[in-house]
């Protein structure tokens, strides 16, 4: 019996983004002084130096019910992404791994269903757009209009 194909993708994107960010470490590693010589002296004024752009500490979403929470882990996200090149589906893989496993399930029922309902080949693959949307209306709180 073959794996879980969606288990089976969250391995490879996961062992891709681990493999993205070890050769990001070597590149910063190769501009780190070695010893007592000074810190730029393999530097040759043609080179280009690696700087490192992020450092972000996404939290895990939880699944609370307050708009505050929701933007403030979507708007993390979003920074992330912006100094990352991820497909959409890599973006939204990503933001599930940063939530609590009920959430997954969630998501995962909420795609097959939207799926289902709109039998449509340009829906057949979500968008982080659609993925945000998709979060604030479900941890949003209800309010009356």
């Amino acid at each position: 019996m073959a794996g879980d194909p969606i288990k089976i993708f969250l391995e490879e994107a996961l062992e891709w983004q681990r493999n993205v960010m070890m050769d990001n470490f070597a590149q910063i590693l190769q501009w780190l002084p070695s010893g007592d010589a000074p810190a730029f002296n393999n530097y040759s004024g043609n080179d280009t130096l690696f700087k490192v752009r992020d450092n972000f500490e996404i939290s895990i979403f939880e699944g609370q019910i307050d708009a505050d929470a929701v933007n403030k882990w979507l708007n993390l996200l979003e920074g992330y992404f912006s100094v990352h090149d991820f497909s959409n589906w890599e973006k939204i893989i990503f933001g599930v791994l940063k939530e609590v496993p009920h959430i997954k399930d969630w998501w995962e029922t909420y795609y097959e269903h939207k799926d289902e309902i709109t039998c449509s080949l340009s829906s057949a693959t979500p968008t982080l757009n659609s993925f945000r949307d998709a979060i604030k209306e479900q941890y949003y709180p209800y309010q009356k209009l």
